[in-house]
């Protein structure tokens, strides 16, 4: 399997640090020091230039998670896959429950 461009990085990144398999704040620490920046705001640094960055943030844990659940590579461990599948049924649970109108009927 090739990937490329954002998706190269994910995988690169849980391919050396498999930390990231399991914590997507470790994974965007990782992809960010990749760019060579800092997480916090220092002197020299201004918010517009870190929120710049950030934008590529919610991609690379989308590819990340893409590669793990679609393609089967870099799987998390078995704690957090079932912590995100009790996540995603909550989710789910809610989101039914959201479409019942006041008496508990689907409109």
């Amino acid at each position: 399997m090739v990937f490329t461009g954002i998706s190269k990085e994910a995988e690169d990144i849980l391919a050396d640090n498999p930390g990231s398999r399991n914590s997507n704040a470790k994974l965007i620490l990782a992809f960010l020091n990749s760019r060579g920046l800092e997480v916090v705001q220092s002197e020299g640094t201004t918010g517009v230039s870190i929120l710049k960055t950030l934008r590529s943030v919610v991609s690379i844990v989308r590819s990340a998670r893409k590669i793990q659940n679609d393609f089967g590579l870099y799987p998390s461990t078995d704690k957090i896959k079932k912590l995100r599948e009790e996540k995603a049924e909550e989710v789910s649970d809610w989101a039914v429950e959201d479409k019942k109108d006041d008496e508990g009927v689907y409109p």
